[in-house]
């Protein structure tokens, strides 16, 4: 069987304070990151294939890749640059890509030059904050959380310059990143506006938005014929075409966005459990069970699904056949590898870690690199290093740290 590539997270110059002028709604013009390390200007060349697709930035990437060069001097796991936004993100956070621009949110939305780390533009949306960014083409689809009494929902922003598409704020609160396929954007209201909801992304047309048990707090992610969204409660899963109901599994949490290959969904269905359930129906086809674990992150291909488990320092990474659960490697993570998060490439495993990131082998599990980011510490506050979105091309892999920092890492 073809494995498909997929997708799912030496400072040599001294720190400054850098900025440009940019668009802002309800604030003030200043674009300014706190701090700035360039060791070398990160590649832009190569992108895969599918980057108009939902999976973009999701565990799962299908396509081809084309060869990025690299700097001289940067080995893989060292860092191209480093800034410091001035606040760090909180909630839905993500990493999109596109055309040399790297685009995160924090409080607000930045669109950040991929080979300088030049900020090109920032948006204040004037809500509480913007969900992370999801790129459908030349547009920006993000999710709005408000105010319990503030009218919210999801807009459009165009790539190049941070400007409003359209704007749908009749949905309310959105806590989870939107999903974008087919057309259509689809979003979770969260604890605040416990419904799902499908926006037209053209013109942002509201198509159905329908209540859901328990709060979905993760994105959707669609199937051929379903969308999959998994609450506090249940695994439940929507028509697409007006967000009925076709069937819903008990599901406890933690809540994480289940990955779909296939027609199979790979989620974890208990505190200690993580299972493939066929999306058509709702049957679970294989569970495993590790009793040390109650936090399952994953990714997949093809083939295997990569899976992350954790429970209070008893970290493991494995790689299960999609056929029949069967393990094929494990290994123990590092450095609490497998609380946050884990992303994709072809030949590596991207793994949030505790004030870092790992990079091991799809193959064996093996490590090839760990990188340590530093924590922010504010008062009586300490904000982790601990990334909390990825973004990767062929030429690097991007990090939002919780302390604000966006790092671009050699692959």
């Amino acid at each position: 069987m073809e494995r498909r590539e997929y997708l799912s997270t030496a400072l040599l110059a001294s720190a400054s304070v850098t900025g440009c002028s940019g668009l802002i709604s309800g604030g003030s013009t200043d674009c300014s990151v706190q701090e700035r390390v360039h060791s070398a200007d990160s590649p832009a060349s190569g992108n895969f294939s599918n980057n108009d697709n939902w999976a973009q930035n999701s565990p799962l990437r299908s396509g081809t890749t084309t060869t990025a060069g690299s700097a001289t001097g940067v080995e893989p796991g060292e860092m191209y640059w480093r800034i410091r936004l001035p606040e760090p993100p909180s909630g839905s956070t993500g990493i999109a890509i596109s055309d040399g621009t790297v685009f995160v949110s924090g409080e607000r939305l930045y669109g950040v030059d991929q080979v300088s780390s030049e900020v090109d533009w920032c948006r204040d949306l004037g809500v509480v904050r913007p969900s992370g960014p999801v790129l459908h083409g030349d547009t920006l689809v993000v999710g709005e959380r408000v105010h319990p009494d503030d009218s919210g929902g999801v807009r459009a922003i165009d790539v190049t310059d941070g400007s409003d598409r359209w704007r749908n704020d009749d949905i309310g609160s959105i806590e989870a990143r939107p999903t974008v396929d087919g057309g259509t954007a689809y979003v979770s209201g969260g604890i605040e506006n416990p419904t799902v909801s499908a926006v037209g992304v053209d013109a942002g047309n509201l198509k159905w938005n329908v209540p859901v048990p328990g709060t979905a707090r993760a994105s959707p992610v669609p199937s051929t014929e379903s969308l999959l969204v998994r609450t506090e409660s249940q695994l439940v899963a929507l028509d697409r075409e007006d967000g009925t109901t076709k069937w819903r599994n008990d599901a406890r949490p933690p809540v994480q966005p289940p990955v779909v290959v296939d027609e199979t969904v790979f989620t974890q269905t208990g505190p200690s459990t993580f299972a493939a359930v066929a999306a058509p129906t709702g049957e679970i086809r294989w569970e495993v069970t590790d009793d040390t674990a109650d936090d399952f992150h994953a990714c997949a291909d093809d083939q295997y699904v990569y899976v992350t488990m954790t429970r209070d320092g008893a970290d493991r990474v494995a790689a299960f056949s999609q056929e029949d659960g069967a393990e094929q490697w494990s290994t123990t993570a590092q450095r609490h590898g497998s609380r946050y998060d884990v992303l994709g490439t072809p030949d590596s495993l991207y793994i949030a870690a505790e004030d870092g990131m790992i990079a091991l082998r799809t193959t064996d599990g093996t490590t090839r690199w760990y990188r340590g980011f530093g924590a922010l510490r504010d008062d009586d506050v300490v904000h982790s290093g601990t990334p909390s979105a990825f973004g990767v091309t062929p030429g690097a892999v991007y990090a939002l740290t919780g302390s604000g920092d966006l790092v671009s890492v050699r692959r």
